[in-house]
C-alpha cells in the first residue's frame, strides 16, 4: 500500500463502473470510477468508460493491499508529463518501508511510549518522528532484545488465529472469516440459563473484546455479530452504543448500521489488506502456518539463539519448502538476520515439515518440533 505505479488498462468493466490495471508482476489492480480523474485532473461522477479506455496508460496510487483472490485497490493520480519517462507497468515509486507503514497507523495521540530492541529501529524512528513533528509526543525506550518473548507477541498472534475467544466472565465469542464477510458468535457458555439481564451484561463484555479482535485479527469488510438475544429495544440500543465507543480509535473506519431483522448486528470495517489468517496461514479456515511465516518466525528465534550460544558458526536444518523461501524471496532479509549472529549453513532435510526446525551452534543443539 502506498506504492506509485505506471499502469496499463486492460479492461473496462462499465457494469461495476471500475477498470483492471496491469501493474506488472502478474498483479492486476482495481479502480473504481470514483477513483478516476477526468482529463481536466478532477474527479468527477462519470461512467469509468468516459474517464479512461483499454490500452491507455496511467498514473496510479495503491490505496488498499489485495486479498485473496482480489487485487489491490487503486486511486488515479494526475500524470506529469515531466516525470522520467517509464515503459508501463512500472513501479515508479516502491510502497513505505513496512515500519513506516506501522508508525503511521499505530503511533496515535493515545501513544505514551514505543519501546524498541534494535538500532536500525531506532534510527528509522527518529527520522519518521523527525519528519511528522512528532519527537515530543511520547517516550523512547530501549529494552534487551526478545521483547517478542517479553511481551507474549507470539502467544497473542497465536490465540487471534484460532476460531474462538474465552472471555474473562467465561462465554465465548466464535469468527468464522469467509471471503465475502465475518460472522461473529456471542455464547453464554456456562452462563447458559442466567436471567435475561445477564444477556446484555455478557454482550456488553463481549463488544469490548469484538473490538479489540477485529483489529488484532485486521478483520474488514462486512462483519455480522450474532450478540445473546435481548428482548428489549433499550437493551439493544445499549450495546449497539457500547460497540460503537468501542470502535471510535480503531484506526481503520467502521461503521454500524444496526440490527437486523434476523436479530444480527450488521457493521462494516475497512479493508486495507490482507487479514492476519490470510496473511499467515495456509487458508482462513485453518491455523497451518505458511512457509512465509515459518521463516519469518526462524529468522527471529535464529538472532535470538545466536545472542544466547554465541558461535563461530551455525548450521539450520528445515524443510524444502522452507529452504525455498529463505534462498528466494528471502534471500536479503535471512542474510541480513545471519550476519548478526556470523556464518549459518542451511541443510534441507526431506524427513521435516515445514514447522520442525532446528539450528545447531557448534556443539549446542536448539530444535523446534
Amino acid at each position: 500500500m502506498g506504492g506509485i505505479h505506471l499502469g496499463k488498462v486492460t479492461y473496462v468493466d462499465p457494469s461495476v463502473n471500475a477498470a483492471f490495471i496491469d501493474l506488472g508482476s502478474n498483479i492486476i489492480g482495481f479502480l473504481s470510477a470514483k477513483d478516476a480523474v477526468s482529463t481536466n485532473g478532477k474527479s468527477e461522477a462519470l461512467s469509468i468508460n468516459k474517464l479512461i479506455h483499454e490500452g491507455q496508460t496511467i498514473k496510479v496510487e495503491v490505496t488498499a493491499d489485495g486479498f485473496a483472490n482480489k487485487g489491490p485497490r487503486l486511486k488515479q493520480l494526475q500524470l506529469d508529463v515531466s516525470s522520467p519517462k517509464h515503459q508501463a507497468p512500472a513501479c515508479i515509486n516502491p510502497p513505505p518501508e513496512p515500519l513506516d507503514s506501522i508508525l503511521s497507523m499505530c503511533i496515535r495521540d493515545k501513544v505514551s511510549r514505543v519501546v524498541f530492541s534494535d538500532a536500525y529501529i531506532e534510527k528509522k524512528l527518529m527520522e519518521w518522528l523527525q519528519v511528522e513533528g512528532k519527537r515530543e509526543s511520547f517516550r523512547l525506550e530501549y529494552e534487551e532484545p526478545s521483547l517478542f518473548e517479553k511481551y507474549e507477541v507470539d502467544d497473542a498472534i497465536s490465540s487471534a488465529l484460532l476460531r474462538k475467544v474465552i472471555l474473562q466472565n467465561g462465554a465465548e465469542i466464535v469468527f468464522e472469516q469467509y471471503e465475502t464477510l465475518c460472522a461473529i458468535d456471542v455464547n453464554s457458555a456456562k452462563f447458559a440459563g442466567q436471567a435475561k439481564r445477564g444477556s446484555l451484561d455478557i454482550n456488553l463484555f463481549a463488544m469490548q473484546e469484538i473490538a479489540r479482535q477485529l483489529r488484532l485479527r485486521r478483520l474488514g469488510g462486512a462483519i455480522v455479530i450474532d450478540a445473546l438475544k435481548m428482548n428489549s429495544n433499550d437493551d439493544r440500543k445499549v450495546v449497539l452504543k457500547a460497540l460503537r465507543e468501542q470502535l471510535k480509535d480503531d484506526p481503520f473506519p467502521t461503521h454500524v448500521l444496526g440490527f437486523s431483522h434476523l436479530g444480527l448486528i450488521e457493521m462494516t470495517r475497512a479493508r486495507r489488506g490482507p487479514s492476519l489468517s490470510e496473511s499467515l496461514t495456509k487458508n482462513i479456515s485453518s491455523s497451518v502456518p505458511t512457509a512465509e511465516t515459518i521463516a519469518y518466525n526462524l529468522m527471529r528465534e535464529m538472532v535470538g539463539i545466536g545472542r544466547k550460544a554465541k558461535s563461530a558458526g551455525y548450521t539450520l536444518r528445515a524443510s524444502a519448502e522452507v529452504v525455498n523461501v529463505l534462498n528466494g524471496d528471502l534471500k536479503d532479509t535471512f542474510a541480513e538476520a545471519a550476519s548478526k549472529i556470523g556464518q549459518v549453513t542451511i541443510e534441507i532435510c526431506s524427513d521435516r515439515t515445514s514447522e520442525k526446525w532446528e539450528i545447531v551452534p557448534d556443539k549446542i543443539r536448539i530444535s523446534h518440533d
